[in-house]
């Protein structure tokens, strides 16, 4: 094509761009606009946890994650929960625990979900059919891969 005249000119990109414009397609950025309640207390209080050098960093995680989950937002839900279960700056609370789990759960959000699960399987008086039977009810799609124990029937036969 060269002596044919049909190309004359041949450039290479330069850090992905010729003639100013990207050659490989644009990676996407998803920035939503959508605001969530709860969102931004969620990521103060995990840099606070995350954080060593702050003196009182547990006890400004908690009152944010505290924040977070009374707005209902999962994810603070399942991270207020956390804390309760590992006693992080809280005496260590199952029962509370349970509870911020569960409502992370009633969301549709799987760890939340998960973790109920595993935390309610180490306790006696913790009834999961009645767990699983609320998530269905509210309308939660789950699906059980196995369960340990097994349900009543409503049937009368006997």
């Amino acid at each position: 094509m060269w002596q044919s005249g049909a190309i004359y000119l041949v450039k290479r990109p330069m850090l992905d761009k010729l003639f100013g414009n990207y050659v490989s397609p644009e990676k996407e950025h998803y920035s939503s606009g959508i605001f969530f309640p709860g969102k931004h207390e969620n990521v103060s209080a995990s840099s606070f946890l995350k954080s060593n050098h702050i003196e009182n960093n547990l006890n400004q995680a908690f009152d944010l994650f505290q924040k977070s989950a009374q707005l209902g937002f999962a994810k603070g839900q399942v991270n207020l929960a956390q804390m309760y279960l590992n006693g992080q700056h809280v005496e260590k609370n199952l029962q509370q625990a349970l509870f911020w789990f569960k409502q992370a759960s009633l969301q549709s959000y799987k760890p939340g979900i998960l973790k109920y699960v595993i935390v309610c399987e180490q306790l006696t008086h913790c009834d999961l059919a009645a767990f699983y039977q609320l998530l269905i009810s509210s309308g939660v799609n789950i699906k059980v891969r196995e369960m340990k124990l097994k349900l009543l029937s409503d049937s009368a036969d006997s």
